[in-house]
């Protein structure tokens, strides 16, 4: 957990990303439908929602602004990172999350996002290297709330936890905004449980590698949730594709799927039941994913997920 340490310098690079493994790059591929897309059953799900109407604000290092497959999906960009590629992702990590998320299925092959007609707010908090300071996320979660944003998605953490940070988790909150982040967000190891995926009002993602090396959920006491990942391919600079694992993609696969089903209560109802963090979870804690873990684990099951009437 995060050392409760009143650091008070707020542009301090104390935050990082996940640690993840970075795998094969490439200009295209063999086929537009990911093996992620398949195992979690996403092209079911587009039967009833692509993601149309959502947007999804992805606070990370930035996006590769020529990407074909995504440069058709992004509504707002933001630097708070004052580097000098601007909101340019120097580094990778995040076009691909983006890519997870909502990217066109392009041809030649490159494979869909979980919710491609989701819109993608991109605010680029970590510089070139994956390293970033409290007041620019705090910044761009202000940001990402007066944008309209609906889920937030913040892959990075620190040991130390701020007060500039929890104020704008708040205002996310009071904005009935879903933060998403995850487990082994210091950038050192997989199982580090740090600020802000430490917050109460932050949905915690991990991995299966996460399910089997860190304390059990109730142990978290946080709202957490482990999602299959591995080698999950998807957009990366400057205009190809990559393979990556980590928890960072695990989160992104379940904010997908989250705005899958706030794109279907908008489409069929125009609102939403679904008012806060826990509620959420509980949408995508319905079905046992134990078969594909071997071992008893709540999981995100999409098209359970999104056919499922939401209780408020």
């Amino acid at each position: 957990m995060s050392k409760k340490l009143n650091l008070t310098n707020e542009h301090e690079l104390t935050f990082a990303l996940p640690f993840n493994e970075l795998g094969p790059r490439h200009t295209s591929l063999q086929q537009g439908i990911s093996w992620t897309n398949e195992l979690h059953g996403i092209p079911d799900s587009w039967k009833a929602t692509q993601g149309k109407g959502v947007k999804i604000a992805v606070l990370d290092t930035g996006l590769a602004p020529n990407h074909p497959a995504l440069k058709c999906n992004v509504l707002e960009v933001a630097d708070f990172s004052n580097t000098a590629s601007n909101a340019g992702d120097g580094h990778g990590h995040g076009t691909h999350i983006a890519g997870i998320l909502a990217a066109k299925e392009m041809k030649p092959p490159g494979p869909a996002g979980i919710a491609p007609m989701a819109k993608l707010l991109i605010g680029k908090v970590l510089d070139d290297n994956g390293r970033g300071n409290a007041n620019a996320i705090a910044e761009g979660i202000y940001w990402a709330v007066d944008c309209g944003a609906n889920l937030i998605i913040l892959n990075c953490g620190s040991e130390y936890e701020f007060v500039v940070i929890k104020k704008a988790i708040k205002y996310a909150t009071k904005a009935k905004t879903f933060i998403l982040s995850s487990i082994g967000d210091s950038g050192t190891n997989w199982n580090t449980f740090h600020f802000p995926a430490s917050e109460n009002e932050v949905i915690t993602v991990g991995n299966e590698f996460n399910y089997y090396n860190t304390p059990p959920i109730h142990a978290l006491n946080v709202p957490a949730l482990f999602v299959p990942s591995r080698e999950v391919v998807s957009t990366f600079p400057p205009k190809g594709y990559a393979s990556m694992s980590g928890a960072a993609t695990s989160t992104a696969i379940a904010t997908g799927i989250a705005a899958l089903a706030l794109s279907k209560h908008y489409q069929f109802g125009g609102t939403t039941p679904i008012r806060s963090s826990e509620d959420l979870l509980n949408h995508l804690e319905r079905v046992d994913f134990s078969s594909r873990l071997g071992a008893s684990s709540t999981l995100v099951n999409p098209e359970t997920f999104v056919n499922t009437r939401a209780v408020a």
